[in-house]
């Protein structure tokens, strides 16, 4: 179960929605659970409520840190050698 993802018996789909900026929107409805969430997480980027629950969060922690990288251009070496 991911947050934000519910299924619509009527319709057979799975659905997502926000509350963001002290407002309900759906986001649509989806064939598969994943596309759901994944939906779900994407609003949260994009309506800055990082406060609230995210199915993926390794996908923001990448996206910060490759933004740091590239802002400072910052190189880690990560080699045993």
């Amino acid at each position: 179960m991911y947050t934000g993802v519910s299924f619509n018996k009527a319709k057979q789909k799975w659905e997502s929605s926000i509350f963001a900026n002290r407002t309900s929107y759906f986001l649509g409805y989806f064939n598969i659970e994943n596309d759901a969430a994944n939906e779900y997480d994407n609003a949260l980027e994009y309506y800055d409520e990082y406060s609230n629950l995210i199915n993926y969060p390794f996908r923001f922690i990448r996206k910060k840190i490759t933004s740091f990288i590239d802002t400072n251009q910052l190189i880690i070496d990560f080699s045993l050698n």
